[in-house]
């Protein structure tokens, strides 16, 4: 095929619907805005995310820059708590990788599965990326997370995504890369079951952004 597919097309020749796509120019209109919050705020991030999860009492003195982009961008801190918890942090990627030539990328796609005409299973995916016609992904865990859950998880879907089909989850780790063939470290078994399936497991963009984006180039552009 000499033409590239778009990602709607790819998925509609494998028998799946696109139900939902995040609007991508919410993150260009507020490109500035997402990225100072990441890059300088990060940690006041931190705090409000805790506020909002938590559902604790407010401590608006621990991330007043933080909370005033937030509230800049149109944002509710109750009312929009999962986008602010999760969704900002896809757009923050986004934004990092979208100039970097894929031919085509979206944001928050659930897509559905039929089983039957009224009956489907439903997979949501943060970030996908087309390149030369085959489709990889990148998951944003801007949480603490069971990473053996998740792995399992994705491991079962990768191949629902394109029969070659690369993967990075992103967590919010300080160590953003371990060494995997560490035969005396035996907490690694994670991460070596995510090579396994074709899935990067890697931590903090915020602190390791120039490796992400080298590591973006050689794992799914090269």
């Amino acid at each position: 095929m000499k033409n590239s597919l778009s990602i709607e097309d790819h998925f509609l020749l494998k028998g799946l619907e696109i139900i939902q796509k995040n609007d991508k120019s919410f993150a260009q209109k507020y490109r500035l805005q997402i990225l100072e919050l990441f890059n300088t705020y990060a940690d006041e991030l931190e705090f409000l995310k805790k506020d909002i999860t938590h559902q604790t009492h407010i401590h608006k003195d621990k991330y007043p820059r933080a909370l005033q982009l937030i509230k800049n961008m149109g944002f509710d801190r109750v009312k929009d708590a999962a986008k602010i918890t999760g969704g900002l942090f896809e757009y923050y990627v986004y934004l990092l990788i979208k100039d970097m030539g894929f031919d085509d990328i979206e944001i928050g796609v659930k897509i559905r599965q039929p089983i039957t005409n009224s009956i489907g299973v439903e997979n949501e995916f943060d970030i996908l990326l087309m390149q030369e016609n085959h489709l990889h992904m990148i998951e944003c865990k801007f949480r603490k997370m069971n990473k053996q859950e998740i792995v399992y998880k994705y491991a079962s879907l990768i191949n629902l995504i394109d029969d070659d089909s690369r993967m990075m989850i992103l967590t919010n780790d300080s160590t953003y890369r371990h060494n995997i063939y560490d035969a005396n470290n035996k907490t690694l078994s994670d991460y070596r079951r995510a090579f396994l399936n074709r899935i990067a497991l890697r931590g903090s963009v915020i602190k390791h952004k120039q490796q992400f984006l080298e590591e973006v180039s050689t794992f799914f552009l090269a």
